[in-house]
């Protein structure tokens, strides 16, 4: 995403440049915004959040590979953002199947995801 925004900010400043005929002064990362692209991604975040927690609540015990390909079938949300969401629901979930000196689940490992509330 990072890549994407700065080429589009490049390809903003030679449209002003060419339409203006004077070179700009500033870097075009820096005359750039980016807020159309950050309200997109809190928007897939807040739908795919909500589709995650409905699963877990609803299977109660759901392998994180599953977790995994249902978040990232949406654009703009990464594996760290499910991995995000796990520790924010610390107490309320638990994995299952990691090995000894495993901190994270990780996918084709087997881990399960348990949901412990309600």
């Amino acid at each position: 995403m990072a890549v994407m925004e700065a080429a589009r900010a490049e390809a903003q400043k030679r449209r002003r440049e060419a339409r203006s005929g004077q070179p700009e002064l500033f870097a075009s990362n820096a005359m750039h915004r980016s807020g159309y692209y950050d309200a997109l991604r809190e928007r897939y975040l807040e739908k795919v959040k909500t589709a995650a927690l409905q699963m877990l609540q609803t299977h109660r015990r759901i392998p994180y590979d599953d977790l995994w390909e249902t978040a990232l079938n949406v654009p703009l949300v990464w594996e760290s953002d499910l991995k995000a969401w796990l520790r924010e629901w610390k107490g309320l979930v638990r994995i299952e199947g990691m090995a000894p000196r495993q901190r994270t689940p990780r996918r084709g490992a087997g881990n399960r995801v348990v949901w412990l509330g309600d």
